[in-house]
């Protein structure tokens, strides 16, 4: 048999028993030096150095004895700082309050509805409620304005008739005239005139005078056709006849209140602004 050898070879190793034992260190640093551990930030270098002996902040950059050192330098530390942020806050909120409290916070709304809707109202001066007296003694006045109207027909027919003239027309003339009086009567009962003064003696003298002048009409017409009959005018001269002389007896009356009732309007127009009235105009 064959002699053994002196050094037998080592067997080669098993392929995954270097995965349950402890591998000897190699001589080669650098294929199986371990990489060093991941962390999350920069490795501390050890505690912070107490105060003095270095800057002394932390990872975020906070010094801890950054009030300390405000106080020592005499600037203002951030605690007074908020509390008089703080006391600013209140101090607006206050007058904000206030001013919302007193409608302050709606002046441009109040003026636009303002604007919006009232007229006339707040920029006019408000009116005067009207006098009575006033309005009653200008719905007079234009009554006494029309009740001239009648006046030139009448005076034109008296003068026919006594020239023993247009008979006919002058009679009818007289009677429209004598309407019309009576008509002036009637409206004057329905005009107010209770706030004038002197109203009661005013109305009573514009209600004879008007009815005296209405006698009168009728008179003169009757008269008219007295003169238009036989021979009742000679020489071109109207006879005088009970008719003439009831109605010159009416139209004397008539003067005579139309004169009282032209002298108790005389103030009453001076004092609104309206024209006086001479008893002839009435």
């Amino acid at each position: 048999p064959p002699a053994p050898a002196a050094h037998a070879a080592p067997a080669p190793p098993d392929a995954f028993e270097a995965l349950y034992r402890d591998a000897a260190p190699a001589q080669d640093a650098g294929a199986t030096q371990q990489m060093p551990r991941i962390t999350d930030g920069p490795a501390r270098q050890g505690p912070p150095p107490p105060y003095g002996a270095g800057p002394g902040h932390d990872d975020y950059g906070y010094d801890p004895y950054d009030d300390y050192d405000d106080d020592r330098r005499g600037s203002i530390p951030r605690w007074a700082l908020v509390a008089l942020v703080t006391a600013a806050c209140v101090v607006v909120g206050l007058t904000a309050g206030w001013l919302l409290s007193s409608g302050g916070g709606d002046s441009e709304a109040n003026a636009d509805d303002k604007q919006s809707s009232a007229p006339a109202d707040d920029d006019e001066p408000s009116k005067k409620p009207a006098d009575p007296a006033k309005t009653q003694a200008a719905a007079l006045d234009k009554l006494l304005a029309a009740s001239n109207d009648s006046r030139a027909a009448v005076i034109r027919s008296v003068a026919n008739i006594r020239a023993c003239k247009a008979l006919g027309k002058a009679a009818t003339d007289l009677r429209a005239a004598a309407k019309q009086r009576n008509d002036l009567v009637t409206r004057l009962a329905e005009t107010k005139t209770d706030k004038i003064p002197n109203n009661q003696a005013l109305v009573t003298a514009l209600n004879k005078g008007w009815k005296a002048s209405a006698s009168a009409d009728n008179h003169y017409a009757l008269w008219a056709g007295q003169m238009s009959k036989g021979k009742a005018c000679k020489h071109g001269q109207a006879r005088t006849t009970n008719q003439t002389r009831a109605g010159n007896t009416a139209s004397g009356q008539a003067t005579t209140a139309k004169r009282q009732a032209a002298e108790l309007w005389k103030p009453t127009a001076a004092n609104y602004g309206l024209p006086p009235r001479a008893p002839e105009q009435l």
